[in-house]
């Protein structure tokens, strides 16, 4: 058989491109721990999280704890990592209370709004009471009443004051809109009344709707009032997590707290079996905050 055509095997394979010195393998070891597919993963920019950012917190622990072997260099990236996610935790706090807040002051703005308007009408319905009061006062002159000085709408409120006291008023004759003339001719017929009392009631159905705009301007202040201290005291206790969220934020970062202590004790064990007696070990960590008695106690300093 001819093997001229064969490709010999090559007793010597070329490598892969990549440093060759010690110095390059030295910085180029954890390179696939730094930038590889776990940090695209850990990374959510949806979240307003950006890369950059979580490889300086990777490089800032690889500075810190200079690991000298991959297994160490890994146990780094994962401490970097867990702390980037109990950072997002605490993060989901601040988000909570901010959503509750912005919800709870769109709502005030709409009802503070609708408030302020009642409040503008009310003083707007006392401004017009007010201005009838007036009217009605100056339409007086030597007990004989000015009739076209009184407004229609004051004296079809003194008709309905008065009708129930017209006994002998036809039904067909009850109701309906009637000119001051017609109103005047049926007090008159009706009761007996001259002008000047005719006036006397004018002048108290005036004062009267002068009073009740005013209540209804003071109600409707302290109701406006009553609604922003309501909202005052909504957005001063939004500033506190629901016990559902609290649950949520106090097991996510409780979990990552002890997972992070745990790697940390692994690491320090590693770097004190690779190194020899002589040489300057990590310091103490002290007891674990919010972790039970069953964590181990971290081996003492020596140098």
């Amino acid at each position: 058989m001819d093997t001229s055509l064969q490709v010999p095997d090559d007793p010597a394979p070329k490598r892969g491109g990549g440093p060759a010195t010690q110095e390059g393998i030295s910085i180029t070891k954890y390179n696939s721990t730094v930038h590889g597919f776990t940090d695209r993963r850990t990374v959510i920019a949806r979240l307003g999280e950006r890369k950059e950012e979580y490889l300086a917190l990777v490089d800032a622990f690889l500075h810190a704890h200079r690991p000298d072997t991959e297994d160490e260099g890994l146990i780094v990236h994962e401490l970097a990592t867990n702390r980037w996610r109990i950072a997002r935790a605490l993060r989901f706090e601040s988000a909570q209370i901010e959503m509750t807040l912005n919800a709870i002051e769109a709502e005030e703005t709409h009802a503070l709004k609708v408030a302020d308007g009642t409040v503008a009408e009310s003083r707007e319905r006392l401004d017009g009471a007010r201005g009838v009061l007036e009217l009605v006062r100056a339409s007086s002159k030597e007990g004989k009443l000015s009739w076209e000085a009184i407004p229609d709408s004051l004296w079809e409120e003194t008709l309905a004051d008065l009708e129930p006291h017209m006994a002998s008023l036809p039904a067909s004759e009850l109701g309906g809109m009637r000119t001051p003339e017609e109103v005047i001719g049926l007090i008159r017929r009706e009761l007996s009344l001259d002008d000047t009392k005719i006036h006397t009631e004018c002048l108290r159905i005036a004062e009267r709707n002068v009073a009740s705009s005013q209540m209804a301007v003071e109600e409707s202040i302290a109701s406006r009032d009553a609604s922003a201290r309501e909202f005052a005291l909504r957005k001063e206790a939004a500033g506190l997590l629901s016990d559902a969220d609290w649950q949520r934020v106090h097991r996510s970062t409780s979990s990552l707290e002890k997972e992070f202590r745990q790697k940390l004790e692994i690491l320090i064990k590693l770097q004190q079996i690779r190194r020899d007696g002589d040489g300057a070990l990590v310091m103490e960590l002290p007891p674990p905050e919010g972790v039970g008695g069953g964590a181990e106690k971290a081996p003492e300093v020596h140098s």
